[in-house]
């Protein structure tokens, strides 16, 4: 199954309930829950929308959470609810001053992540490069000691010059 992208929509009792979760990923994930009113009656006041998590694969119980208000009609909730991919059961719980709760159960299935690739800068095999530059570097040494040694030869020949002048 792909990513959820888009919401999904129910109706409770007299108010829409619409549920996404963005990236859709196990982890952490952004909750977006949007109530609508269907009647045209005086609407209640939503004091809290709660959110109820259960793993359908395995029996790891269940995670409920109340969701932060962002305007009266919109409530988000961050965090790392769906922790596992697979098939999840989340209940919105909308709950109303002087009206029962209107519940919504969506199922809702997570896609295993895909483990990151390891960046490739190259497909050939490295030891041929690094047996070339550990014997470029063997040379270069033995080049110095070359160097360093005729250097102390002619630094030596000089004063031994300079002492039998001074004799």
């Amino acid at each position: 199954m792909k990513e959820i992208i888009n919401p999904i929509t129910q109706s409770a009792d007299d108010i829409t309930i619409s549920f996404s979760a963005k990236p859709n990923i196990p982890g952490k994930n952004t909750f977006l829950i949007e109530t609508a009113e269907t009647t045209l009656s005086g609407s209640a006041e939503i004091m809290r929308v709660i959110v109820r998590f259960t793993y359908l694969d395995e029996n790891i119980g269940t995670l409920s959470a109340d969701a932060q208000t962002i305007d009266e009609t919109q409530y988000q909730l961050d965090g790392s609810y769906l922790s596992l991919p697979g098939n999840w059961s989340i209940e919105v719980v909308v709950r109303r001053k002087g009206v029962e709760d209107a519940v919504s159960t969506f199922a809702w299935f997570v896609p295993p992540s895909l483990a990151a690739k390891p960046t490739i800068i190259s497909n050939r095999p490295l030891q041929p490069i690094l047996t070339a530059m550990a014997t470029g570097g063997w040379i270069l040494v033995a080049i110095i000691a070359l160097i360093w040694k005729l250097y102390k030869r002619k630094v030596e020949k000089i004063a031994s010059v300079s002492r039998r002048q001074m004799v």
